[in-house]
């Protein structure tokens, strides 16, 4: 039960944090550091909004459907993929 409310908050996190690369890359880009004026920087902030709701959507896609092995899989890649973005700020 635990595992599932966990899952459902990374997935809808994932979610919200594409939505909002998306509509708002300006305000998105201070997550990386990155200026909000640079084309550059906010098409790399709308790929990886991009990116995080595609995440977001399989998550609970893959919680709604109960399928368990492949919802372990996803999760521990977006994990992955959001320890990379958090070393690249890191590094930037």
């Amino acid at each position: 039960m635990i595992g599932s409310i966990v899952a459902a908050l990374g997935g809808f996190a994932f979610f919200a944090l594409g939505i909002g690369a998306l509509v708002a890359p300006g305000l998105s880009s201070a997550q990386y550091g990155l200026p909000a004026t640079d084309r550059i920087a906010l098409a790399f902030v709308r790929a990886v909004g991009a990116r995080d709701l595609v995440l977001g959507i399989i998550v609970l896609l893959l919680l709604a459907t109960r399928n368990r092995s492949a919802l372990e899989l996803v999760l521990g890649v977006s994990t992955l993929a959001a320890a990379g973005d958090a070393l690249a700020v890191a590094g930037g």
